[in-house]
């Protein structure tokens, strides 16, 4: 595959190299192809720019000039990474340049491969054309200002390649500033164009505090490390402020509310929270406090107060505030895991109730559920049942061997009037051999 040209060899016809180890850059002419006649024409470029050395040499075949830049020079795209400051200084230097060539003789070509800058951000050319002598021979105002606009687009846009720009501009699609500078007719506008956003950019300059980069990244540094450490407390101070405190005030209102017998306060306050959220004795209350709200009887109530004590297994606990949320089933589960059927049975009931009431179910839904519980209802009967049954059956057995015991223990009547008998006649025996 061919390697692309350089917009500078399509216009001169040259061959372009750049040597980045000896920092010079080479034209090679073909003589066949150019309009010099002697070798002393193309010694005019060596006075056009003391900054720059060059050296011309020919033969038969070429002519190749190479050009020696000081060290400080740079090539044009080494400024494409610089910031928008630095480049529109360079900008306003290229326009200047382009402005301020006055030579009949020597004709400017502006590309990038063509330019140089200098720490001061100077502009140089590599490259002159000489008229009737090395390319470009004529003088071009209009190609050479759409040459001056394309390069100053690589330069502050810098979105597409210069053979892009050059071409293809129609159809692509543009920054604002690309169509700003595409927009200008004359050089003045354009330096007056370049000229704005050097002030607006001083402006925004003015606006910032400039650090050098090394303290930059000190105090960037020391920021991340600061910032490190403020954020865990940050955070911790945001979960205490609107969470802890409010959680605890909580739990300081519930208790008042308890201990003035009022549970519907008690509930209230204690609402937004998870019991796992809560003191064990701040769960004994609230769970106490939904309790008072049931319905139970009074034995129902002498039951649950046996149970729900403050040194009660916290499942206790925790099975009388779901129950009190209304989340049926899982009070349903706690339960279970107590193994205690009859809050199990109270849980389905209540479920029960529940579920018949949702208006969010489907029919088929709530048939099936209540299926499901009625069934747990109906096996826990059952079970009951079976117990008491046993009971029972336990009790007339017990009953039964206590009487066989009172038989068993009372004295037979003729055994004991046979006894009798046999101690008279044992006295009567004694009486006679005395």
């Amino acid at each position: 595959m061919d390697k692309k040209r350089f917009y500078l060899e399509e216009q001169t016809g040259a061959t372009f190299i750049r040597d980045p180890e000896t920092n010079t850059y080479t034209l090679t002419f073909q003589t066949a192809e150019i309009k010099q006649s002697h070798s002393l024409e193309s010694e005019l470029l060596k006075q056009q720019d003391p900054l720059l050395k060059r050296t011309i040499a020919e033969d038969e075949d070429e002519l190749v000039i190479t050009v020696h830049p000081q060290e400080t020079m740079l090539p044009f795209s080494k400024f494409r990474n610089k910031g928008d400051y630095a480049k529109q200084v360079i900008g306003y230097s290229l326009i200047r340049a382009v402005v301020e060539h006055s030579s009949s003789r020597l004709h400017l070509i502006v590309c990038p491969e063509n330019v140089l800058v200098t720490e001061g951000l100077d502009i140089h050319f590599i490259h002159y054309g000489i008229k009737e002598s090395l390319p470009p021979y004529e003088k071009n105002d209009d190609k050479l200002f759409a040459e001056l606009k394309t390069t100053l687009l690589v330069l502050l846009d810098g979105e597409y390649r210069f053979s892009e720009y050059m071409s293809f501009t129609d159809t692509m699609k543009l920054s604002a500033r690309a169509k700003k500078l595409l927009e200008t007719e004359t050089i003045d506008a354009l330096l007056s164009c370049v000229e704005t956003w050097i002030h607006e950019e001083e402006q925004r300059a003015r606006q910032v505090h400039m650090v050098p980069k090394k303290k930059w990244r000190l105090q960037k540094s020391l920021f991340f490390a600061v910032a490190g450490l403020l954020v865990p407390t940050i955070i911790y101070t945001i979960y205490v402020l609107f969470f802890l405190h409010p959680r605890y005030d909580a739990f300081i209102a519930s208790n008042e509310a308890y201990i003035n017998s009022n549970p519907s306060e008690v509930i209230t306050a204690l609402e937004p929270y998870n019991p796992s959220q809560m003191p064990r004795v701040v769960q004994y209350q609230l769970a106490q406090s939904y309790v008072a709200n049931e319905d139970l009887n009074m034995d129902q109530t002498a039951n649950v107060q046996n149970t729900l004590t403050l040194q009660a297994e916290p499942l206790y606990f925790d099975y009388w505030i779901t129950i009190g949320r209304g989340d049926y089933e899982e009070a349903n589960e706690i339960a279970r895991q107590l193994q205690d059927g009859e809050l199990e049975m109270y849980a389905n009931l209540k479920w029960r109730d529940a579920v018949r009431q949702d208006t969010s179910l489907s029919g088929d839904d709530r048939e099936e559920l209540l299926n499901d519980i009625q069934a747990d209802i109906d096996r826990y009967l059952r079970e009951q049942e079976e117990r008491e049954a046993e009971e029972a059956d336990a009790t007339a057995d017990d009953t039964e061997a206590e009487e066989d015991n009172e038989a068993n223990s009372e004295p037979n009547e003729d055994e004991e009037n046979e006894r009798d008998d046999d101690a008279e006649q044992n006295e009567e025996e004694e009486n006679e051999d005395e």
